[in-house]
Parts: structure tokens; C-alpha cells; sequence
């Protein structure tokens, strides 16, 4: 009996220190995976580019600018100080785009649904697709490669908050992109 008690203790005391050992690792998990380079949907800081992952709806918060570089589908574009903390939303095709890229910044405006506000949204097309869309369709073109057409949108009006970004602003920052 005294052996059965022992066995059971020892199994109890494991038990426990498992259980503690499995909170302390699930919390370091949780620090580092909001401390780590960039991926689908983390935090970035303290780089000097984001590396597109290619996945839907992928939201980044880039303390990074000045520069975003997507590998995937080979271009860059740079940003002024006024950038500063953009959150980049990446939305996988809707039938047309093989990507939107949106480049949104917080605003305190009551207009902008969910306080978030997109100067510049980046469209990536495959050259037949973009050829093919209707005036109304189309994003203003910025450039091509062999495999794709590269345009954009901006907002239409910016936010109370947000006057700094002027059609100057938005003019070179789209000016900047460049294919590598």
C-alpha cells in the first residue's frame, strides 16, 4: 500500500510540474511570437523591409518603413516619414487581382469605418486579366513586367486627422515603386 501511495504521489508531483512547465512555455511562446520577425499576421519592428508572405488577408503593422519589398511578385515602393506605423493589409485574388495591397493608417476621423484609413491600395494583375477589365474597372496602371500590370487606387478624401498626407504625398510614394 505504502509503494501504490508513493507511485501516486511521485505521479501527482509530475503532474504539477508539467502543468507549470506548460504555462511558463505557453506564455514565452506568446512573448516571442509578438517579438518576432514578420510573418502572416505579426508585428514587425526593427527591419528595414516586409517580405510578403502570400497569405490571405494578412495584416502587418510596419514600424519598418521607409521601404515594403514584395519577393512574391518582385517590386518595391518607399515611403516618407509621414508612413510612419502603417499596417499592411495583403487580400489574395477576387477573381480579377492576384493581390490587393493596402497600406492603412489609424485615424481618430468617425467617418472611416473601424478607425482605419487607406491612402494607397496596390493592385496586382495578371497582363491578360488587366487588358481585358473595362475602363470603370481598372486602377490607375503604374508599371508591367512580362507577368503582371502593377496599379493603384487612393483614397478620395483624407481624414481630418490625417491632412498631411497630401495628392503630393501619395504622387511620390507612388513614384517610388520600382520593379526589382
Amino acid at each position: 500500500m505504502k509503494t501504490k501511495n508513493r507511485i501516486a504521489l511521485i505521479l501527482l508531483i509530475l503532474a504539477i510540474i508539467i502543468a507549470v512547465g506548460s504555462l511558463f512555455y505557453a506564455k514565452k511562446i506568446k512573448k516571442d511570437t509578438n517579438n518576432s520577425p514578420a510573418t502572416a499576421s505579426q508585428t514587425v519592428s526593427n527591419s528595414s523591409s516586409i517580405e510578403s508572405s502570400g497569405v490571405s488577408s494578412a495584416t502587418q503593422v510596419a514600424a519598418i518603413w521607409p521601404k515594403y519589398t514584395n519577393s512574391k511578385y518582385g517590386f518595391e515602393i518607399s515611403f516618407s516619414d509621414i508612413w510612419k506605423n502603417y499596417k499592411l493589409v495583403e487580400n489574395l485574388t477576387n477573381g480579377s487581382f492576384e493581390v490587393k495591397i493596402d497600406f492603412n493608417l489609424a485615424t481618430t476621423d468617425t467617418k472611416y469605418e473601424n478607425k482605419i484609413a487607406t491612402p494607397i491600395s496596390i493592385f496586382v494583375y495578371k497582363s491578360s486579366v488587366f487588358n481585358a477589365l473595362s475602363d470603370n474597372e481598372k486602377s490607375v496602371k503604374i508599371t508591367s513586367n512580362s507577368d503582371y500590370v502593377f496599379s493603384y487606387k487612393t483614397w478620395n478624401e483624407p481624414p481630418s486627422d490625417l491632412q498631411g498626407f497630401t495628392d503630393k504625398e501619395l504622387a511620390d510614394t507612388i513614384k517610388s515603386f520600382k520593379l526589382k
